[in-house]
């Protein structure tokens, strides 16, 4: 759920998603550990840093981007 279904929802299935060999891996770094939490504390989770493709995220990598890239690819939206 939070690997492969995800990069396949972003059109990236192919170079992310799954332990293999050639494929990238992409990381965050949160505050605290979400699964010693308490539910109700969970909107206090922050994201420290965000690793893609072992480089820090930058904006403009949105939304957007990654339906541009699933239309370039000729995959559907």
């Amino acid at each position: 759920m939070f690997t492969y279904n995800t990069a396949w929802a972003a059109f990236d299935e192919k170079e992310r998603g799954s332990l293999e060999t050639g494929k990238v891996a992409d990381m965050v770094i949160l505050n605290r550990n979400p699964l010693a939490m308490k539910p109700e504390e969970l909107l206090n989770l922050k994201v420290e840093k965000l690793l893609l493709k072992g480089k820090a995220y930058k904006k403009g990598q949105g939304m957007m981007s990654l339906l541009a890239k699933g239309l370039l690819r000729g995959q559907p939206v």
